[in-house]
């Protein structure tokens, strides 16, 4: 019986295999590709090296190898790097690796097959079943094999001496190419050649890192015949460790991280294909999806530093505390008191009743974000005062006299303008802040009629004012007389108040609420405004 002779060779090691030890950040190259060790990682009590690997149109490429193992970087349909860890270790900050990196041109492989050897391809088993005697020809011209799918299915295919057959699987797109060499009366040998299929989505080999938006994607594990694999979802700035099993039995398969982002998983396919005689390289095709987190209504979202503002209480993100499981947002509380410091986990809020304006104050934080590149908190915070007052002046155009009775005060309408404001202050005037004080009279210059609207807060200590020698500015809460501001303070001259409209001063016999005056006393003094 002939023998088909072929003069391919099935596997062709284009460089002798050798070790080299590499620092972190060292490269070296062979047979045109080159490979760069990152760092090892330290996780579950083993040690994995991270390697970069490119080459001619190859991108580059990520591989998370355990140490003692290897994986195997597919550079084409069959073209393969493999890369063999020796040696991953960490000593003082230093890592180092021994690793060997072959290049093999896999052309096929090469096996006869009976009754109790097969073909395994992890994904596809080839079974022999019968040969095929010819008395034409005096020989066995082909073998019955049975191609068997992991599934369960299989389908009856024949391969015939000395010719070249074929089997396309119509689902994955994979195709095996059989060039048979003998058929024997109880055996056949043949070489066979794997061509696996384009990617469905993003391709993962086992222990392949990849990034994908501000995450790390890491598949741990491959289970071929499950169509399970396991998967490491990890941040750049490697906080995050979150694993989970994803199946293909499920249509999606979701991972929920600590900053309420969900990644979304779909498992498009498993495979494997042959990287020699005796094993396979095992693969998972993923689709994947991120549902970022929004900001939910009512909530800002701040970074360091930054501040919220409700009526005159100020929220600031100070820090984080990224060591903290879950992180937490460092705040700071500014009141008129001072200030007041709060360490809050996301999905938590703290409660501070103001003693000194009888209010209570709300602070929500629903996501503390570490794990992005941007360290992010969203937070509300809610003021609820049932001491809030609210009044309301009627200027005309030109100058007016506005006295400001109450505590945290906000001036809105009219345009209103700090800069376009005096106030009168031991016989001086000057521009207030937008920290306006209580008990405060200024001068505001309008540019039309208008309401002018102030909001603020009654004070449950004294309603007090302190006047200094000379004139000073006035209003009061209630109706008061002259008689009753002689008791405690002595007036040099009657008190006066702005006409807007004949712009003149006018002499007052009272004190009324709403308008305001310029008083001038002999002296300091304390007067109630009621």
């Amino acid at each position: 019986m002939r023998k088909f002779v072929y003069l391919m060779i099935f596997i062709i090691l284009t460089a002798t295999s050798f070790a080299v030890t590499l620092a972190k950040n060292e490269e070296f190259k062979k047979s045109g590709y080159t490979l760069k060790f990152l760092e090892v990682e330290s996780y579950g009590g083993k040690n994995y090296a991270h390697v970069l690997v490119n080459g001619p149109d190859t991108p580059d490429t990520y591989y998370r190898i355990l140490n003692g193992g290897s994986t195997v970087h597919r550079a084409s349909d069959y073209d393969f790097l493999i890369i063999n860890v020796e040696s991953a270790r960490s000593f003082e900050q230093t890592a180092t690796l021994d690793m060997t990196l072959d290049t093999i041109t896999s052309k096929g492989f090469s096996k006869t097959i009976d009754q109790t050897n097969n073909i395994d391809l992890k994904y596809y088993k080839i079974l022999y079943k019968n040969s095929h005697y010819s008395s034409a020809l005096e020989k066995y011209d082909y073998a019955d094999v049975e191609i068997k799918q992991y599934t369960g299915a299989s389908l009856d295919f024949k391969i015939r001496d000395d010719r070249v057959d074929i089997y396309t699987d119509e689902q994955t797109g994979d195709s095996i190419s059989f060039e048979t060499t003998e058929v024997a009366e109880q055996s056949v040998s043949t070489n066979y050649f794997f061509k696996i299929s384009e990617p469905k989505k993003e391709r993962f080999y086992l222990y392949q890192k990849k990034k994908f938006d501000s995450y790390w994607v890491i598949v741990d594990k491959i289970d071929v015949d499950k169509e399970e694999v396991t998967v490491i979802v990890k941040s750049q700035n490697n906080q995050i460790y979150k694993t989970e099993l994803i199946s293909k039995k499920y249509q999606k398969n979701t991972i929920s991280l600590p900053n309420q982002e969900i990644v979304d998983f779909t498992i498009e396919r498993v495979g494997a294909y042959p990287v020699s005689e005796v094993s396979v390289k095992t693969f998972v095709d993923l689709k994947i999806d991120l549902e970022t987190y929004n900001t939910k209504q009512g909530f800002t979202q701040l970074r360091k530093g930054e501040s919220i503002t409700n009526d005159d209480v100020k929220l600031t993100l100070e820090n984080f505390n990224a060591a903290a499981f879950p992180p937490k947002s460092l705040l700071v509380l500014e009141l008129e008191g001072g200030k007041l410091y709060f360490d809050l986990l996301q999905n938590k809020n703290a409660t501070y009743e103001d003693p000194v304006l009888g209010r209570t104050i709300n602070i929500f934080v629903d996501r503390v974000d570490t794990y992005s590149p941007n360290w992010t908190a969203d937070l509300k915070l809610e003021v609820h005062d049932p001491n809030i007052i609210q009044k309301e002046f009627n200027l005309k155009k030109g100058w007016n006299m506005v006295f400001v009775p109450l505590k945290s005060p906000k001036l809105t309408g009219c345009s209103f303008d700090y800069s376009k404001s005096f106030i009168y202050n031991f016989g001086k005037y000057s521009n207030p802040s937008e920290a306006l004080k209580p008990f405060t009279g200024l001068w505001f210059k309008s540019d039309e009629d208008c309401k002018l609207k102030l909001t603020g807060y009654s004070s449950k200590e004294s309603n007090k004012v302190s006047l200094v020698q000379g004139w000073n500015f006035l209003g009061v809460l209630s109706e008061r007389t002259i008689g009753s501001f002689n008791s405690t303070c002595k007036l040099t001259k009657p008190p006066y108040y702005y006409n807007p409209e004949t712009k003149k001063f006018v002499e007052a016999s009272n004190f009324n609420p709403g308008l305001t005056y310029a008083v001038k006393v002999d002296s300091a003094c304390d007067y109630d405004i009621g």
